[in-house]
């Protein structure tokens, strides 16, 4: 219906309100979407539990890196600098 992308993740809310703006606006969102650093799976903001990528990934990581404090073989929690 509304193609690949929005049968996926259900954005019609979001083209619709981009419908609603005039033309030049709707170029101006579309090159901003299009040319941003960030895409799907980016996990870079709050909305990454939205990313269908976050709840495989997630998860396991949390469980990484709990098993490696666990062991005791993660000692340095600090970031290089």
């Amino acid at each position: 219906t509304g193609g690949a992308y929005i049968d996926t993740f259900g954005d019609t809310d979001v083209i619709e309100s981009i419908k609603d703006l005039p033309t030049n606006d709707q170029i101006e969102v579309i090159t901003a979407m299009c040319e941003a650093g960030l895409a799907i799976g980016d996990q870079m903001e709050s909305a990454s539990p939205a990313d269908i990528s976050f709840w495989p990934i997630h998860p396991n990581l949390e469980r990484i890196w709990m098993i490696k404090k666990l062991s005791g073989t993660f000692t340095n929690e600090t970031w290089p600098t």
